[in-house]
């Protein structure tokens, strides 16, 4: 199955066609190669054809199906034959996000396409994805990853819980507790279950040394990779909080800093992000081409990317950019335009102005100070408060207008 007719199932197809074409998959799923296999994760992720949790399994009665077994003697043959996790893929505890606000959709229990579409389903395809790393070239790598981000990120949303790798077993007091000690208690225990499940699942969904095996093959065949597929590479990582070992990132810089002058700003966006939340320290070489091109294509690039771009450059390590950068990148954003800019970019852009300490034209403040008011009555409150904090940085005073729109 190739990629173009992989793609043209996420042109509203019926969903139980969909299905059906996903589930044909495990059986020739051996024949696949590393194209046809990074598409069919690419497409069925972009399809948010993901397993259902717990939760909804029990909602919806237990359905057992061929493919199901299928699926699972595959998954079972795939976690015997796994690689133990191997050094360079150390897992990031925190991720600091100073002044970037970032939308998270509420939890979805009922997002699988159908009962076949199961965890066991992505296992057995993410173990072919596993067998063939090696000769997966950089857009495939990319293509992967970002299906892996996809299924992380419905894990967190459907347990809304962050995933952890290694969940803590609850604490059991010695002590006889007291009625409030034991509601605290019954809660750890019930977070810790949860915990626990949401392991199990992505356990089954992701073979043992997966992201070490991606960041071993990525290292190797880094210097052929393009701008697309090096910034989906770095992007999928920081989204796993998976932080690469120096060698790596080392590599990572060298060839990223020859392909900018070739990317496009969402591009330019996702890496300058990306290596803001890794915290890398990128060479002076890899500065001077993200200068470059980030300002050569300010004027094409969209307000997610303009927001990326700024606060990436007010929060990268050892890292000051000139001011006549920050004002080329304002400028090419022109205020009229700004009243297209969500409340999230635009909340994050006047933080990035203030934190650089540029000072835009007066009418420039005005076209923002305008973009927020007409977001303030249905814009999160955080984000308003974020926009308002950043204009009385820069000295810039509305007046009660913002203020009154959110009451």
């Amino acid at each position: 199955m190739s990629r173009a007719t992989i793609a043209f199932l996420c042109l509203g197809m019926p969903r139980r066609f969909v299905s059906n074409v996903l589930g044909s998959v495990l059986p020739v799923l051996p024949s696949c190669g590393p194209r046809e296999v990074s598409s069919i994760a690419w497409a069925a992720a972009r399809l948010k054809a993901m397993p259902a949790d717990e939760v909804t399994r029990k909602r919806s009665g237990a359905q057992t199906s061929q493919l199901r077994d299928n699926a699972q003697a595959s998954s079972a043959q795939a976690n015997a034959a796994a690689t133990a996790v191997q050094p360079g893929s150390q897992q990031l505890a925190v991720m600091q996000y100073s002044g970037f606000i970032e939308r998270h959709t509420s939890p979805a229990h009922t997002n699988s396409l159908s009962a076949g579409v199961t965890a066991q389903w992505w296992g057995a395809v993410l173990q072919r994805c596993f067998q063939l790393l090696p000769q997966f070239n950089g857009q495939d790598l990319s293509m992967v990853l970002w299906a892996v981000v996809a299924l992380q990120q419905h894990l967190e949303q459907s347990y809304q819980r962050p995933l952890h790798h290694n969940p803590q077993s609850a604490h059991t007091p010695d002590s006889e507790p007291g009625a409030e000690d034991m509601n605290s208690t019954q809660g750890q225990t019930r977070a810790a279950a949860d915990a626990r499940a949401q392991l199990r699942v992505w356990q089954q969904i992701l073979p043992v040394g997966f992201i070490a095996r991606v960041l071993q093959v990525s290292e190797k065949g880094m210097g052929g990779y393009g701008p697309q597929a090096l910034s989906g590479l770095v992007w999928a990582l920081a989204q796993l909080r998976v932080l690469p070992s120096l060698d790596w990132q080392d590599r990572f810089l060298q060839r990223s800093a020859t392909q900018l002058p070739q990317s496009a700003p969402q591009a330019i966006a996702n890496t300058a992000w990306a290596l803001t939340v890794l915290e890398a320290s990128p060479p002076p070489e890899w500065f001077k081409a993200f200068l470059h091109s980030s300002l050569d294509c300010a004027a094409l690039a969209p307000p997610a990317s303009i927001a990326q771009v700024l606060w990436s450059a007010a929060r990268l390590p050892h890292f000051r950019p000139p001011q006549r950068w920050v004002a080329g990148v304002c400028s090419a954003v022109r205020p009229e335009q700004l009243q297209h800019f969500s409340s999230q970019d635009l909340a994050n852009t006047l933080w990035a102005v203030s934190a650089l300490r540029h000072q835009p034209p007066a009418e420039w403040m005005q076209a923002a100070v305008a973009a927020l008011q007409r977001h303030a009555p249905r814009a999160p409150v955080l984000e308003v408060s974020a926009g308002l904090t950043s204009l009385a940085r820069l000295n810039y005073h509305p007046g009660a207008q913002v203020g009154g729109a959110c009451a």
